[in-house]
């Protein structure tokens, strides 16, 4: 089987690579919902993108102990656009800076409700992105259903684009 890469691939560049991806993604959403009429259609689009990236910004604020980023406040296009790029370099700053065995340990946090609980970092970031490409396909299907052709965001669309353009990851 050929590979796209010869470079060794690890915990850390599997997160980064997903970032990367999660940031294409919110991208290509952000911009479909910007072009969409006034409706419930973009109000319930809205609503979606902008609790997924504020739960990426909170559960960063989790990790590194700071922050009270609200998750249900609903924001524009422009503040999608930039919390989406905040997210993505604050992401990548905390995983470059992590080694292989921080993403074992135990990252202590409290929920919405207080309670406190503990929860490897691994696992906290593989939720992170589960949790975006859970919403972002809740948006495409919306979209869909208002008869409009949604953005592609399939991880393997990104993966193509990537190597066309010979940006892959080292």
């Amino acid at each position: 089987m050929a590979s796209s890469s010869t470079a060794r691939h690890t915990l850390k560049s599997h997160f980064l690579d997903q970032f990367a991806y999660d940031l294409w993604a919110n991208d290509r959403v952000i911009a479909a919902i910007a072009s969409l009429p006034e409706g419930d259609t973009r109000s319930a689009c809205f609503k979606l993108t902008s609790h997924q990236l504020r739960a990426t910004t909170r559960w960063l604020e989790r990790i590194i102990g700071e922050g009270s980023t609200t998750i249900d406040k609903v924001d524009d296009v422009t503040s999608l656009r930039a919390r989406a790029n905040a997210n993505a370099q604050a992401w990548h700053a905390l995983l470059e800076e992590r080694t292989a065995a921080d993403f074992t340990m135990d990252v202590d946090y409290r929920n919405m409700a207080g309670e406190t609980f503990y929860t490897e970092l691994r696992v906290i970031v593989a939720h992170v992105l589960n949790h975006a490409t859970h919403h972002r396909a809740q948006v495409v299907r919306h979209i869909r259903l208002a008869d409009i052709q949604p953005p592609e965001t399939g991880l393997i669309v990104f993966d193509r684009e990537r190597a066309e353009d010979g940006d892959e990851a080292e």
